[in-house]
């Protein structure tokens, strides 16, 4: 029997068989039509089955996500990615002065009391791991400061590596010599406040 090209795509057709050439087959004709992703093969005179056939699905899937015009990103349950402009500009503070209380401040000799040590902690700003380095603390030792004092907040991380400095290396524990370090690791405000609250 011949085939007739119905589409050259991907659907053929088997013609019916001529009921006069074999009245007693009961065979019946099927019909076939092939997708992309399936064949179907169904019984057209008795319809007495129906068998589909289907290929296996792609197994990997990507998912491409394409973030633009964004500030700030939260991706997952702890991962936060900030993503800056180029006209913006990072973490820095104002332009302040030295003036003769804060050049008075960073020449005291003066041993730092526990009320510096909370005066301090109380206002320094995001860049105090920063400070925390430049007191000779290992950044594994200033994420054990963080992790053991996080709950009580930001404030108490700061205290107790700032008191642990002042315990560990008294003769360099001054008043001058914090107030010349945090004006020199970007926490001016501090010292400002400081000087003024003297």
């Amino acid at each position: 029997m011949p085939f007739q090209a119905l589409l050259e795509v991907k659907i053929m057709k088997i013609p019916r068989k001529n009921p006069s050439e074999d009245s007693d087959n009961k065979e019946s004709n099927f019909e076939e039509i092939n997708n992309t992703n399936r064949t179907y093969t169904r019984k057209t005179k008795n319809r007495g089955f129906t068998r589909i056939k289907r290929t296996s699905p792609p197994t990997a899937y990507a998912s491409i996500i394409n973030i633009n015009n964004s500030s700030q990103v939260h991706v997952g349950s702890q991962i936060t990615y900030t993503i800056l402009n180029g006209s913006e500009k990072t973490d820095e503070e104002p332009k302040i002065a030295e003036t003769t209380a804060i050049k008075v401040l960073k020449g005291s000799i003066s041993a730092l009391t526990t009320d510096d040590l909370l005066f301090v902690a109380t206002h320094m700003n995001v860049n105090w791991r920063d400070v925390a380095r430049a007191l000779k603390f290992s950044d594994g030792q200033i994420d054990q400061f963080h992790s053991e004092y996080k709950e009580c907040g930001l404030k108490e991380v700061i205290y107790q590596f700032l008191l642990d400095w002042c315990q560990n290396e008294p003769k360099e524990a001054t008043v001058g010599n914090l107030a010349s370090l945090l004006w020199h690791h970007n926490q001016r405000d501090v010292v400002r406040r400081w000087s003024e609250n003297l």
